[in-house]
């Protein structure tokens, strides 16, 4: 339904956590910084854009961090991107940087991207 039916919970929203084809979908762009320009007009959460295996994206107060994804045998995709939200979401109430929350939710995915299964090798660590 579109960024303006959705701006009500957006104005709620402290983190938004997005593939790039919802991204895509939600703000009708196709380049990265139009697609932050779009849907950073409806909220003042901390967007992140992930790309499959490509890079990840970061909008924070104006400005766009990207992330290099690493290359690994992958065995089961299932979960890594729930697991990528998690690390990430992790660093942000420890108060660590962006870029730190950007390498937690990483090392969370290439993690569950070695297993089978949605759970399986979480990390208990950071």
């Amino acid at each position: 339904r579109g960024l303006r039916n959705l701006s009500n919970c957006l104005k709620n929203t402290d983190i938004l956590i997005i593939n790039r084809e919802e991204a895509e979908l939600l703000s009708k762009n196709k380049e990265i910084k139009s697609i932050f320009n779009t849907i950073s007009k409806y909220t003042k959460a901390i967007i992140v854009i992930t790309d499959s295996f490509n890079s990840i994206y970061v909008y924070h107060h104006g400005t766009i961090y990207k992330k290099q994804i690493k290359k690994v045998s992958i065995v089961d995709t299932t979960g890594a991107g729930d697991a990528f939200a998690s690390g990430f979401v992790y660093g942000i109430i420890k108060k660590k940087t962006i870029e730190t929350a950007m390498h937690y939710g990483h090392k969370e995915a290439l993690s569950v991207l070695k297993q089978i299964g949605a759970k399986n090798n979480l990390l208990t660590k950071l």
